[in-house]
């Protein structure tokens, strides 16, 4: 009998309990988003960034190179959000590339 009296007592504490906590759960979910947008464009510019090197290293180092760089990193992040602000040369903000030979340790 005193079970029956107690879960009548308790009966609606979850919703209360939910209603409470529903704030820090959608709080939990846009942070869990936007985490996810930081990391796809993080792993995007990290890829845009290897590509590019990858070509200069291919060219023989002139200034040449930082064109194709550009040629080639563009393409690799056009699927960020806002990136037809990215401008035709590469050479201003949001996407620079700048391209530059290192000596070689025989060179030096």
């Amino acid at each position: 009998m005193r079970t029956k009296r107690r879960r009548q007592s308790e009966r609606g504490n979850a919703i209360v309990e939910t209603t409470l906590m529903m704030p820090w759960i959608f709080f939990t979910f846009l942070l869990v988003v936007d985490f996810g947008f930081y990391a796809y464009a993080a792993i995007v510019t990290e890829n845009a960034a290897r590509v590019a090197a990858l070509a200069s290293a291919k060219s023989d180092g002139t200034a040449g190179s930082q064109f194709y760089a550009c040629q080639y990193a563009k393409p690799e992040m056009q699927f960020l959000p806002n990136s037809s602000q990215f401008s035709a040369n590469c050479d201003a903000l949001p996407l620079s590339i700048t391209a530059q030979k290192v000596a070689a340790a025989d060179d030096a």
